[in-house]
């Protein structure tokens, strides 16, 4: 899901086309990515500040932590 100022946009897509369209995101104010069931939530918004939910989305930031405990807060 996009925002775009007063819009929400919705898209579905598989993994590869997804990562290829994120980069070209970054005029927008902020993005978010969900899963169909919604089990978990993650957003980045216009101060590029990365945030989640969801029991999935927790492990993989823990995970991230331990690799590279500069990149969290």
């Amino acid at each position: 899901m996009l925002t775009d100022r007063d819009r929400l946009l919705f898209y579905q897509g598989k993994v590869k086309a997804i990562q290829i369209i994120l980069p070209e995101t970054s005029y927008l104010d902020e993005y978010y990515l969900i899963n169909k069931k919604y089990e978990w939530l993650l957003s980045i918004n216009h101060h590029d500040v990365l945030t989640g939910t969801g029991e999935f989305i927790v492990e993989q930031l823990k995970s991230l932590e331990q690799l590279s405990p500069e990149l969290l807060r």
